[in-house]
């Protein structure tokens, strides 16, 4: 049995979730100036994936079965690999300030989810939080300048959030079910070892092409903090406290992350929305809240 901790310390943990997954959005688009998305992908799981397993050897492994590598083989192609693919290649073409609150529906669609799989409970409030938060995420899109319906530009980085959001939510899923089974260390490690093995081959494409020496020190700064602070810590604390609440609760943690973004992109970026754009983004936000709250 994994012991219960105190819930002072869960919710510490999503907080740090919060705040490093915000900042997590303007650091990539400021990586990404420099560094190719596969490289970058690759470059910073594989550097999480060998300090979990060093933490691992360190605090000694917990036996696994071929059936719970398989789960997490399976965890590690959702995310990081199929969420970060769609995430990463969306931020070269939306901004962050709209990324992040298209990924504020995740909440929602988890509670969905998560009553259909886990069997958590779910009224017509929550229903009508989820229609609203479609509907939020609609206007964020359409309202945008320049929108299309052609599957170019800035409409792609949004289909390919969409997708990220998908993978987000089976994600959680396939978390909260392992979570009460295997510590969130052993569960973090392997699902980044696997993820960036599945990210190897387009690395070992790509890595040839660039100009590893002309990349400037304040974008391995970047790379080196997001890789620390986004990848290592938020996803322990995440894993950490979704080991221990339902799933439903622990992600509505996760609608804050759009409001640091927003303020991020705004004072680094210089990223804006219109008003059309606010009204969907407010609208998502109030749907978490609506369908989250008792």
């Amino acid at each position: 049995m994994i012991r219960e901790p105190s819930y002072f310390r869960v919710y510490c943990a999503l907080s740090a979730t919060l705040l490093f997954w915000g900042l997590s959005f303007v650091v990539t688009k400021i990586v990404l100036r420099e560094i190719a998305p596969f490289s970058l992908m690759f470059l910073r799981f594989g550097t999480a994936a060998l300090l979990f397993q060093g933490w691992l050897l360190w605090r000694g492994r917990t036996p696994l079965t071929l059936k719970q590598h398989g789960i997490l083989a399976l965890l590690g192609l959702v995310q990081p690999w199929l969420y970060f693919l769609c995430e990463t290649f969306a931020l070269q073409y939306t901004s962050a300030a709209k990324a992040s609150l298209i990924l504020a529906s995740i909440p929602v669609f988890v509670l969905l989810c998560s009553a259909r799989f886990l069997g958590e409970s779910i009224d017509t409030r929550r229903v009508i939080g989820a229609g609203m938060s479609v509907a939020g995420v609609v206007l964020l899109t359409v309202a945008a300048p320049g929108f299309s319906f052609r599957l170019s530009g800035e409409t792609l980085g949004d289909v390919l959030m969409f997708g990220a959001v998908g993978a987000a939510v089976v994600y959680t899923i396939l978390l909260r079910f392992l979570g009460t089974r295997l510590p969130a260390l052993t569960t973090t490690a392997w699902q980044f070892t696997y993820g960036t093995l599945f990210f190897l081959p387009w690395f070992l494409k790509e890595a040839p092409t660039l100009h590893w020496c002309e990349i400037s020190s304040s974008a391995w700064l970047a790379f080196a903090a997001l890789t620390l602070f986004a990848t290592i810590v938020a996803f322990f604390c995440y894993s950490y406290a979704l080991c221990h609440i339902p799933a439903s609760r622990g992600t509505v943690f996760l609608n804050g992350i759009p409001l640091v973004t927003v303020i991020a992109a705004w004072a680094v970026l210089g990223e804006t929305l219109n008003g059309v754009q606010l009204l969907g983004g407010g609208m998502v936000l109030l749907a978490v809240w609506l369908a989250n709250r008792d």
